[in-house]
């Protein structure tokens, strides 16, 4: 059971998934920083962990570059109107710990 696990993992983290690694910088409570943190334990050696970073961090930057583009010809066809949002329940946030979070928030 435990290879079968391990196939499963390498298939999904053991190469760099561009994708899980920008839905993770999306969170705000991780940010680029979470990346930055975790990268250097995922790929060895450094210098692999670093590239993976950069075209991390050039990804979302072109994602961003085409999210703003694509937001002005939109506010230029039609004007916006104004979006309801509710507050969200808050409630439980931080009270179930895990030992490789808590790493991270120390490292932050």
């Amino acid at each position: 059971m435990a290879c079968a696990m391990k196939l499963k993992f390498d298939k999904y983290w053991g190469d760099f998934n561009l994708l899980i690694s920008i839905a993770v910088i999306l969170d705000p409570r991780n940010k680029m920083k979470l990346i930055e943190f975790y990268f250097p334990y995922i790929y060895h050696p450094l210098d692999v962990a670093n590239e993976h970073i950069v075209v991390v961090r050039k990804s979302l930057y072109d994602l961003y570059d085409e999210y703003v583009s694509s937001h002005t010809l939109s506010t230029i066809e039609k004007p916006t109107q104004g979006d309801e949002r509710d507050g969200g329940n808050q409630h439980g946030v931080g009270k179930c710990r895990v030992s490789g979070r808590s790493k991270f928030d120390i490292f932050i």
